[in-house]
């Protein structure tokens, strides 16, 4: 796989922006006026197998469209998200092991197969997985190992989730270990602010935030997910009334020199 998305995401994007622009009645040569390159770019662009995200970007925003919102039109992804049952939670928060193997499965796409060369585990182990799994009502066990999933995506853990939790707090430990460390990259950014305003402002803040946050995470979960060859990034979004315990600022004091 490649930094691009896959030829019948792109396809179906195309489409609708061909469409969007034809409603406005936009011609090749005001769209290469617009963004000034040529007509025959513009044809190439639009009729493309692949395309680079800046210019899907380009031309999402040239028919006022989110990029999220296109992406989520051309893949007619179901409006709903359905959560792991209480019971599956507890299984996978009980053994992690279980929850990295149906991941793997899952997510990943990989055969019992292949999981267990990768893994170096036993045939029997293999079986145990997967009817702990079918005992979820995660998938149906056929013969020879083959499987049959009952679950499709997008799943994912409830709020109250044991499993989630545990993941949150992993991630936070792990922001606050990179940050601190003090390395420096373009990939690498801080933001703590402390601040004082109305709480009313505080809610407005944090929806525009997650908002954002939000449509860049849709974007990565439809058009990127499945490609292992790009890098992972984590973003950590937390707000809360401050509390610094017992901290408190210096005393100011008599003092004879600086």
């Amino acid at each position: 796989m490649n930094n691009k998305m896959n030829e019948h995401l792109i396809s179906q994007c195309l489409k609708i922006i061909k469409g969007k622009l034809k409603a406005r009645k936009m011609t090749y040569l005001d769209i290469a006026e617009i963004l000034a390159v040529s007509e025959n770019t513009v044809k190439r662009m639009l009729n493309a197998k692949d395309i680079g995200f800046d210019r899907l970007l380009m031309l999402a925003e040239l028919c006022e469209m989110q990029l999220d919102t296109l992406l989520a039109e051309a893949k007619e992804r179901p409006k709903t998200c359905n959560f792991f049952t209480p019971e599956q939670d507890e299984a996978f928060y009980r053994m992690p092991n279980l929850w990295h193997y149906f991941s793997e499965i899952f997510y990943y796409s990989k055969s019992p197969e292949a999981i267990k060369k990768e893994n170096n585990i036993t045939d029997l182990s293999t079986y145990r997985y997967l009817r702990a799994l079918e005992k979820l009502g995660l998938l149906e066990l056929l013969p020879n190992n083959n499987i049959k999933l009952l679950v499709a995506t997008p799943i994912g853990f409830s709020s109250d989730s044991l499993v989630l939790k545990t993941h949150i707090a992993r991630f936070i430990k792990s922001t606050c270990d990179t940050v601190i460390s003090g390395e420096k990259s373009p990939q690498h950014f801080m933001w703590v602010k402390p601040m004082r305003m109305p709480l009313t402002l505080f809610k407005k803040m944090n929806e525009e935030l997650v908002s954002t946050i939000n449509k860049y995470t849709e974007v990565a979960e439809i058009a990127y997910v499945n490609d292992l060859t790009l890098p992972e990034f984590q973003t950590t979004l937390v707000g809360h009334p401050l509390d610094l315990g017992d901290y408190k600022d210096a005393d100011i004091i008599d003092i004879e020199e600086i």
